[in-house]
């Protein structure tokens, strides 16, 4: 009796209505699959906000959050009235997608800032959902040398407006006698050249700033026009322009070379030399060990050349090598 039930009300009602109850099935899933997934990102939120993982990589941040908890860093009172802003951190979890320079403009700071404020080392490798420390205001932590002073200090970030009592005052400090290893806050300071190439992972400094006009390859050979080889990238400069060592190294030739015109060699490590042509001055001599970014020459227009530029070659084992293609050193990027 009741299977013929069950067999009736199957025939009837079930597969004349299976639409609706398919309708009705889905609705129910969508509106439990909406609750979840609201309910997650909610509760995903509120952590966010209001907590942080304790793991190895925020162990930073946290020493921060405890110096301004401490007021180690906070303005007084008579500090705000003389003009200086208070020195005040956010917390931003770093998003797919997002740049150093990107999180900078958001908060209208600078890369520097970002950079020194959480250690960075590398800007090509952000992890996502991480968090760092957003300073209200640019500047860099300076980390002081056993023979600084305050004045010192002040006088190596003048071009920024940097005054002794600046430095003070947003460090909170009872005087200007300063700890070896102390570390302040300079407000508006800016990271060295050196110090920002290699947190962008630049394997060669750039030797100049100008506009690149030739890179290396084929092309008409400007004095006879006929297609030649091009070993190096050619940076047009104003003459006289300062010419730095794209890297750390041993001058091997620093005169006369041919075609180069006056020309520096440097040997570098690992099998590797850059050559610097066409210059009108050269600072160093064969034999002289530099650092990178360490002034070499000035532009010229010697040798076989056209007009003032510098002719920078990057070789390996005498191979020649793009740098526009190993090294990161690509056309937007020339600047000084």
């Amino acid at each position: 009796m009741a299977s013929r039930k069950i067999k009736r009300f199957t025939q009837s009602y079930l597969f004349r209505n299976i639409e609706t109850i398919f309708l009705v099935f889905l609705i129910i899933t969508l509106v439990a699959g909406m609750t979840v997934y609201f309910s997650y990102g909610l509760n995903k939120a509120n952590k966010e906000m209001h907590s942080l993982i304790s793991t190895s990589d925020n162990e930073y941040l946290f020493r921060e959050m405890e110096k301004l908890n401490d007021n180690d860093l906070l303005l007084t009172e008579k500090q705000k009235e003389i003009g200086i802003q208070p020195l005040e951190f956010t917390i931003y979890y770093i998003r797919r997608g997002d740049s150093l320079n990107k999180i900078a403009s958001k908060f209208g700071i600078n890369f520097d800032s970002v950079v020194s404020v959480n250690k960075i080392r590398n800007a090509r490798s952000l992890i996502v959902k991480r968090p760092i420390l957003i300073p209200n205001q640019i500047g860099i932590y300076y980390r002081v040398r056993r023979s600084d002073t305050m004045t010192k200090i002040a006088k190596r970030y003048r071009r920024y407006k940097v005054t002794e009592e600046k430095i003070q005052k947003i460090n909170d400090l009872d005087s200007r006698d300063l700890l070896t290893g102390e570390t302040l806050f300079i407000p508006g300071g800016r990271l060295t050249r050196n110090q920002r190439e290699k947190v962008m992972g630049l394997e060669y400094a750039i030797p100049v700033s100008g506009r690149v006009v030739s890179g290396v390859g084929y092309r008409r050979d400007p004095f006879h026009g006929r297609w030649n080889f091009h070993p190096g990238v050619d940076i047009a400069a104003p003459y006289g322009r300062k010419v730095f060592a794209g890297k750390s190294g041993r001058v091997k030739l620093a005169c006369w070379y041919g075609g180069y015109g006056k020309c520096v060699i440097i040997q570098h490590r690992g099998g590797y030399e850059t050559r610097y042509g066409h210059m009108s001055r050269i600072y160093v001599r064969k034999g002289q060990w530099v650092r990178r970014n360490t002034l070499i020459g000035r532009v010229g227009s010697t040798g076989r050349s056209r007009g003032p530029h510098l002719h920078f070659e990057v070789r390996y084992k005498n191979k020649i090598i793009n740098p526009f293609r190993y090294h990161g050193l690509n056309r937007r990027m020339w600047w000084r």
